[in-house]
């Protein structure tokens, strides 16, 4: 929600079909629950990776790189 909220705003409340990739994180049922309901009500398209990806790795490493 941290980051589904402010990406609306920018786009001025418009992301009708905009994908919103995120990783399985260990948060609860419910929240993650709350938040497929969120990009329901925008038409906002989840994408998930799966469990073990290698992808999930490399976004991993990446993230420790500065710029």
């Amino acid at each position: 929600m941290a980051a589904l909220n402010p990406g609306r705003r920018r786009r001025g409340g418009i992301v009708a079909d905009v994908v919103f990739h995120s990783d399985r994180s260990s948060e609860g049922e419910c929240t993650l629950a709350d938040f497929a309901r969120a990009c329901a009500r925008c038409k906002v398209r989840q994408s998930m990776g799966r469990d073990g990806s290698c992808f999930d790795a490399a976004e991993a490493t990446f993230s420790t790189f500065t710029v």
